[in-house]
């Protein structure tokens, strides 16, 4: 018998979906199953079975209406889908382990390793210290409105001091009620400190004529500014809670003694600079009459004396009087835990955002893998069985052609060609 051969047209993967219209368009194949090699060697499997008389001599043995080389087919995609099945399971397990790690760690922008369960604790402790920090606001609030007394039992009642509206670092600490607050303390310091060493240093610059003993002179001036200085900030603040407490009590003894002390150590400053005045004014006379310049002047000690202790006192007296007006504790704590509040509420927040880019990177990376496993799955369940049929329909297709018989392979199947 002479066979006339033709080969089919299409015997790539564009045939599958040809061949098959009803194909999504997710056409890609397992490397275990080479199409066009399939469809090659169902070619030559079909040649060799029309050639050698196979389907002349005997009845082949269908199964479902398969025919052996096709239960072959079957047999082998099976094979495949089951070791993809292992592979699967496998794969799933490592993908919940990539997950996990990916919620585990992942690298910010600046590229520092962060860690999913360290930041969750940063964020559990900065919270509590946020939950205890506005409690504490809360008590100050209390006093300041009058609602309840101060731990020493002084009504510190004021104005409750604004709560910063800004979110920038440099907006909560730099906000107008945090500079006065500053400059109550430091910066009233360093405003009359300066002045006041400055005429101290002065009066001693009188009674220091040796070089030698500029440096004794420096440090008794650095002595005498903290002290003329300080003693007037401390009995001011002291004063201030005198005053709130209303009665008379051992504070007030304090203060009375250390405003004497301060008053009578100015005095004497005041004396001996006016001292040293009066004896240059009388060595200048003395000098002037030597050279008969007139009649001398007489030195005016008490105003002279009045003017050295003004100078001297001036800046502590008016720091005790900015101290007894401003002078409020607990609403410069509420300043502070405005403050602390504001930059914890920062922290947070950055923490927090920090928390919600690790769990979107995760989520992204578990959406990831379970598109890749749904691929994977389409890939061997449907795809890899629509190849191996467009192979069988291959096969037959070519014993139909070799034949010339197109009912040929449905009577072989059916056991009516011997």
């Amino acid at each position: 018998m002479k066979f006339t051969f033709r080969r089919a047209r299409t015997t790539g993967i564009e045939a599958l979906v040809q061949r098959n219209s009803d194909l999504p368009a997710f056409t890609e194949l397992p490397p275990e199953f080479d199409l066009s090699l399939e469809l090659k060697a169902a070619e030559a499997k079909a040649r060799v079975d029309v050639e050698s008389g196979a389907y002349d001599v005997t009845v082949v043995e269908a199964v479902d209406g398969q025919l052996p080389y096709e239960q072959e087919i079957d047999a082998k995609i099976d094979r495949i889908r089951s070791e993809e099945e292992v592979r699967r399971i496998l794969a799933e397990a490592e993908g919940e382990h990539f997950v996990l790690h990916a919620l585990e760690s992942t690298e910010d922008e600046d590229g520092r390793k962060l860690s999913h369960t360290r930041l969750e604790l940063q964020a559990a402790h900065l919270e509590a210290d946020l939950a205890a920090a506005e409690a504490s606001r809360a008590e100050l609030g209390q006093i300041l409105r009058g609602e309840k007394p101060a731990a020493d039992d002084t009504d510190w009642s004021a104005t409750e001091p604004p709560a910063p509206t800004s979110e920038r670092y440099l907006g909560i600490v730099l906000r107008p009620e945090r500079l006065k607050l500053w400059f109550k303390t430091v910066g009233l310091l360093i405003v009359f400190g300066v002045p006041e060493g400055y005429v101290l240093t002065w009066i001693l610059g009188v009674f220091i004529h040796n070089d030698d003993d500029r440096w004794l002179g420096a440090s008794l001036a650095a002595m005498l500014i903290v002290f003329m200085v300080m003693v007037p900030y401390v009995c001011g603040t002291r004063l201030v809670g005198c005053k709130r407490r209303g009665y008379a009590n051992r504070l007030d003894r304090i203060v009375f003694l250390g405003t004497a002390l301060w008053a009578v150590f100015g005095a004497g400053l005041a004396l001996a600079r006016t001292d040293a005045s009066r004896q240059d004014f009388e060595t200048q006379q003395l000098e002037r009459a030597a050279d008969g310049g007139g009649a001398p002047e007489q030195f005016h000690f008490w105003f002279a004396f009045v003017l050295w202790l003004v100078a001297i006192l001036a800046v502590g007296i008016a720091m005790m009087f900015i101290k007894v007006l401003t002078h409020n504790p607990v609403r410069g704590d509420a300043v502070k835990a405005d403050t602390t509040i504001a930059l914890l509420r920062r922290r947070v927040g950055k923490v927090r955002t920090a928390l919600t880019a690790v769990a979107n990177h995760a989520d992204f990376k578990r959406r990831m893998v379970a598109k890749q496993l749904e691929a994977r799955k389409h890939m061997y369940d449907v795809v890899l069985v629509r190849a191996g049929t467009h192979v069988k329909r291959h096969y037959r297709d070519t014993l139909i052609t070799m034949m010339g018989d197109p009912a040929f392979t449905t009577g072989v199947t059916s056991g009516e060609v011997a």
